[in-house]
């Protein structure tokens, strides 16, 4: 990233957790945050990148009228969280700020909220 080399894509691939469960796409998305990639930057290539790239018959990765509202609705706080690698041993780095589920809505139909406590 120093040199100029980012990702044309964010995602999770197979990456998973030090406990080997899989990992929520907005790790690495807060990861890259935290290595200076801009939010523009990031919501890009886990949006409107893969959508154009994997070609998929339907429009995905848009809002433009007439498309489905396939929406995961985000807030980025401030608030201290380790993210950890797979290398061996594994590599934790403490980022400053993370990405929280706040709804989802698929086809523009409210499907889910986060549990409250």
């Amino acid at each position: 990233m120093s040199q100029g080399w980012l990702p044309d894509i964010i995602s999770t691939d197979v990456a998973r957790m030090p406990d080997r469960t899989p990992t929520s796409l907005l790790v690495p998305m807060a990861s890259f945050l935290h290595l200076g990639m801009s939010l523009d930057q990031i919501v890009e290539r886990v949006t409107t990148i893969p959508g154009k790239i994997l070609n998929y018959p339907e429009k995905v990765g848009t809002l433009e009228p007439g498309v489905p509202a396939d929406v995961s609705i985000l807030e980025l706080i401030d608030e201290d969280f380790e993210a950890a690698d797979m290398s061996r041993p594994a590599h934790t780095r403490t980022l400053k700020k993370q990405f929280m589920p706040i709804a989802t809505m698929k086809s523009g139909i409210f499907v889910k909220a986060p549990a409250t406590t």
